[in-house]
């Protein structure tokens, strides 16, 4: 039981890991990537993403995001 309870600590501590290191760094490279904004705008939601990671990608979820080009 105690090496079930281990297991499940270190996922979760991956989880959590990952939804506050990985997700955001997705959305800075996005944003990054963007060529309708401009710099400007791109180190604030740079800078919102580093210090508010949840919220920031909520809000940039439901008024910033697009979908890349692949061209």
């Amino acid at each position: 039981m105690n090496k079930l309870n281990e297991l499940l600590n270190t996922a979760s501590l991956s989880l959590i890991i990952f939804v506050i290191v990985a997700i955001p760094m997705h959305f800075i490279y996005n944003v990054w990537k963007r060529q309708d904004i401009s710099t400007e705008s791109k180190l604030l939601w740079m800078i919102f993403l580093i210090i508010a990671p949840l919220i920031s990608i909520i809000i940039y979820m439901a008024f910033g995001y697009k979908e890349p080009n692949n061209s």
